[in-house]
């Protein structure tokens, strides 16, 4: 279904990576709309192209991706635009964090090569009550794990920024700081404060 979006894409916009973001984009405005004020291009530029949105509408159905927990936007991403992010798109670096100022979870994990978020979903169905932080350097994952999350309603704070460079512990003060740049579509990363070493 989705290579088959992706597809119909291509054929309206003739350009690879572009037809890729505009996938992203309708995917987002479908899943969680309020993502949908922050586009470059906005939704309704989409929504005006009839031959595209009758392709789509022979394509999608977007009860079918919440049925199992996978990851086909990150699956296609990695297939045609980062071969060998394949390792790192479904994260491996994750970090428990104190977690005593939120009496709403019992638990906190940083994922800092969160990839587009599927090990944080698989995580939350074991570990329900647990405050999810995933960050990635590639905005494009970021992307993906903010439409993920969305398909299957698990909550997380998702950040664009580099863990090697930017403070992204949620309990120091720059980390706080950095951590309201999440959910973001664009990059943020200019205004993230960096570690102190």
């Amino acid at each position: 279904m989705i290579e088959n979006m992706y597809n119909a894409f291509v054929c309206e916009y003739n350009e690879p990576r572009e037809s890729f973001e505009r996938l992203l984009e309708f995917m987002a405005a479908d899943f969680y709309f309020p993502l949908s004020l922050q586009f470059e291009y906005g939704i309704e530029q989409i929504l005006k192209r009839a031959r595209l949105v009758e392709k789509l509408k022979k394509h999608y159905d977007p009860g079918l991706l919440s049925k199992d927990v996978c990851d086909p936007l990150g699956d296609l991403y990695c297939e045609l635009f980062a071969p060998m992010r394949t390792q790192t798109l479904s994260g491996s670096d994750c970090t428990a964090i104190d977690n005593a100022h939120t009496s709403e979870f019992k638990r906190a994990l940083v994922d800092s090569r969160v990839g587009t978020g599927s090990s944080l979903i698989q995580y939350s169905k074991k570990h329900p009550n647990t405050l999810l932080y995933g960050v990635d350097r590639d905005l494009t994952c970021i992307r993906i794990a903010l439409i993920n999350s969305a398909i299957y309603k698990v909550p997380m704070l998702l950040l664009h920024a580099n863990p090697d460079v930017h403070e992204i512990d949620p309990s120091t003060e720059n980390g706080r700081f950095n951590w309201q740049y999440s959910n973001c579509w664009d990059s943020h990363m200019d205004r993230l404060k960096e570690k102190q070493h």
